[in-house]
């Protein structure tokens, strides 16, 4: 090979790599799918109220997702919050208590958890 054109041929591959390798700096990281799946999941219903105790202040779930007592819960009639409960304890199966926190929760309600800040506190 003629030294001229191999002093252009190895130019050459040290261009592409240089460009090859900036676009590759230049990406951006990667995309967090199960973030995402995480975020909808604070949306889905665990549970619906089966029976309210205005004058003892409690409510009776019945839960898809069982949630951990001293869980804050917010308590949905179409897309409107109309409540919020603290999770007590587990009955039979698939029923849990909740203390009444506020708000006017009925028979047939949608329950779903409360979404952490990251700060200790719920919102």
């Amino acid at each position: 090979m003629i030294p001229a054109v191999r002093t252009a041929a190895g130019i050459g591959l040290l261009a592409v790599s240089l460009v090859a390798g900036g676009c590759v700096s230049a990406r951006r990281p990667p995309a967090q799918p199960g973030r995402r799946f995480v975020e909808e999941l604070k949306h889905i219903p665990i549970g619906s109220v089966m029976s309210v105790n205005r004058d003892c202040g409690y409510v009776v779930l019945e839960c898809v997702l069982l949630p951990s007592p001293g869980t804050q819960v917010k308590v949905y009639r179409g897309m409107e919050e109309v409540a919020e409960l603290r999770i007590g304890e587990r009955r039979a199966g698939a029923l849990v208590t909740a203390e009444i926190l506020g708000g006017d929760p009925r028979k047939g309600d949608l329950v779903r958890r409360v979404a952490d800040t990251g700060e200790g506190e719920k919102q």
